[in-house]
């Protein structure tokens, strides 16, 4: 059935463009989350659940 949908189907490319577009997001959410001296920051925001500290979270 997908075969049959795929033949009609008037713009293949348009399938080929979304794959690209999606492809090349992952790859820049890879680099971005991945990118140099972004450790520190995940450490940081990882910690910030068990911050005891009040006032850093805005409460009094």
């Amino acid at each position: 059935m997908l075969a049959q949908v795929a033949s009609r189907f008037p713009m293949p490319w348009l399938t080929v463009l979304g794959l690209m577009i999606f492809l090349a997001v992952f790859v820049g959410v890879l680099l971005w989350v991945f990118r140099r001296g972004s450790a520190q920051l995940y450490a940081r925001l990882a910690q910030a659940p068990l911050d005891l500290d009040l006032e850093s979270s805005g409460e009094r």
